[in-house]
């Protein structure tokens, strides 16, 4: 009787193994979405710059941000467009950003570096636009990204970025963004065959 069983569970066993094998050479995943809560330090500009008045401090904003992922080196390169959506007492503000990723796989880790550009619409409300003398502001910027990503399964994980934006616009409410982000994140559409999702 065990005989019997074992013999009759063996050859499924194999087959589950040789299927799980087969799902360990992971083909890459070449698109992902992110999506997840943000959180930004804008650091304001002196008022004495603009008024001859004491400085300003910084904003925090919080908010949530959806990105897009498209590999285009396997392994090695993506291209990133970012769409964050931040808000605090009397200022909203809507970026956009494009950033040049590179990935460095290690097996479930997924460290990056990054650098791009961010164009940003700032809306103030309240006393806030009176003290800015406008309603809305166009802000451009470069900004750079480092972070790290962790791959639960070949579809989900959950990445961690921290980012900084140098403000290029003189006369911009803030010259320097720093921000912080976690997202989850959710890969689709295969390519070619590497390790990415090696275990």
């Amino acid at each position: 009787m065990l005989f019997l069983v074992g013999s009759s569970v063996s050859p499924v066993r194999a087959q589950d193994e040789e299927v799980l094998e087969g799902e360990g050479a992971e083909q890459e995943y070449l698109n992902a979405i992110n999506f997840g809560f943000i959180y930004l330090r804008s650091i304001l500009r002196e008022e004495e710059e603009l008024t001859g008045e004491s400085a300003r401090g910084a904003d925090d904003l919080y908010g949530f941000k959806l990105s897009y992922e498209r590999v285009v080196i396997p392994g090695h390169l993506a291209i990133v467009f970012v769409k964050p959506f931040l808000f605090t007492r009397g200022r909203y503000d809507s970026p956009l950003e494009i950033l040049i990723k590179g990935i460095f796989r290690r097996k479930a880790w997924e460290p990056f570096v990054g650098a791009g550009i961010s164009s940003n619409i700032r809306v103030f409300a309240r006393e806030r636009e009176e003290i800015e003398g406008k309603r809305v502001e166009y802000a451009v910027g470069i900004l750079a990204a480092t972070g790290v990503a962790y791959l639960f399964n070949p579809h989900w994980g959950v990445e961690l970025e921290l980012a900084y934006t140098y403000v290029l616009n003189p006369s911009s409410v803030s010259q320097h963004d720093l921000n912080a982000s976690l997202n989850a994140v959710y890969f689709f559409q295969r390519g070619q065959r590497t390790e990415r999702h090696a275990r």
